[in-house]
């Protein structure tokens, strides 16, 4: 019983002293210090996640699934491993299947088996951050850092579990021997794919072939005659060269795979402690309360005129 009461004086004596000139009660409030979730952010990532210490990719297979001249439609899986004897690890690998990769969709096969989706950049990247720091299960989160590169990150990875992460996308693939101009349709978007040639073209140079997204006018204007391949991703293939638009990986969606329930982060920024106050004994003394005002001059002299005719009866 003693020692039960000295514990309780030091924990009253403590709480007074904090309350006097050291950090008050409170309690952290926790977020996430960046929302970039780039991997050479310091904020965002560690030194092994970069160096992928602890991580063994065990292999990246690429298979075609469709093709359509230049443009195939391809399923790219990454199986990851883990050597590490204790505790869960975050896995990160770049992704560079063709020199352009519009990835739209994609799977996660860890402790759960999650579909991902295209969500908008800003808010996937702090609700996986923020599963990530709460060391919840699966998050997948793959970003787009190139017109054919995409960087993935995925937690956790165990020893002895192999994680598996699945993309699909379209790719400009290589036609041998091919020349000329080629001509793919969407809709009502249109891609030209021609030879590097000392001729202006414009567009977006993709190794030794131009690229040029246009309408179906424009590109009529330019090719009267050529026939066209129908495809079902031109804009995908537009999305991942420019890095704008929505219809796959690019710097507007993110491609996600994040567990039900899974919210963002109370707030983006330094962790905030917050203090409780100081205790109701301890509150600074208020001043006394100051009198009411005095009546106004009419009601004053009223009430004079009252009792004076109240003593002369």
């Amino acid at each position: 019983m003693r020692v039960l009461m000295a514990l309780i004086a030091i924990a009253v004596v403590a709480n007074v002293a904090w309350s006097h000139g050291g950090r008050p009660a409170g309690r952290f409030l926790t977020g996430i210090p960046c929302a970039c979730a780039k991997v050479e952010c310091s904020k965002c990532a560690t030194p092994a996640l970069r160096e992928g210490k602890d991580v063994s990719r065990c292999s990246t297979d690429v298979t075609e699934m469709a093709r359509w001249g230049d443009i195939a439609r391809v399923r790219v899986e990454v199986r990851l491993e883990t050597q590490r004897e204790r505790g869960s690890i975050e896995g990160y690998v770049r992704l560079e299947p063709a020199p352009v990769f519009a990835a739209v969709a994609g799977t996660l096969k860890g402790a759960m088996e999650l579909d991902g989706s295209l969500r908008p950049s800003a808010e996937v990247r702090k609700i996986y951050l923020w599963e990530r720091r709460r060391f919840a299960f699966d998050p997948m989160l793959a970003l787009r850092r190139g017109p054919g590169r995409v960087d993935l990150r995925v937690f956790p990875i165990r020893r002895g579990k192999t994680v598996v992460i699945t993309l699909e996308g379209y790719t400009l693939a290589p036609i041998p021997g091919a020349s000329g101009v080629q001509l793919y349709k969407t809709g009502k978007r249109c891609l030209s794919v021609t030879p590097d040639t000392p001729v202006d073209w414009g567009g977006f140079l993709v190794g030794d072939r131009r690229l040029r997204f246009m309408s179906e006018r424009e590109c009529r204007g330019r090719f009267p005659e050529h026939p066209f391949v129908r495809v079902p991703c031109v804009p995908a293939l537009e999305t991942a060269v420019t890095g704008r638009g929505r219809e796959a990986v690019s710097y507007d969606v993110a491609l996600a795979a994040l567990a039900p329930g899974a919210v963002p982060p109370p707030f983006v920024g330094p962790d905030k402690w917050i203090p409780f106050g100081p205790p109701p004994g301890l509150r600074d003394p208020q001043p006394p309360p100051q009198p009411p005002p005095p009546p106004p001059p009419l009601q004053q002299e009223r009430q004079d005129k009252g009792g004076a005719q109240q003593n002369t009866r």
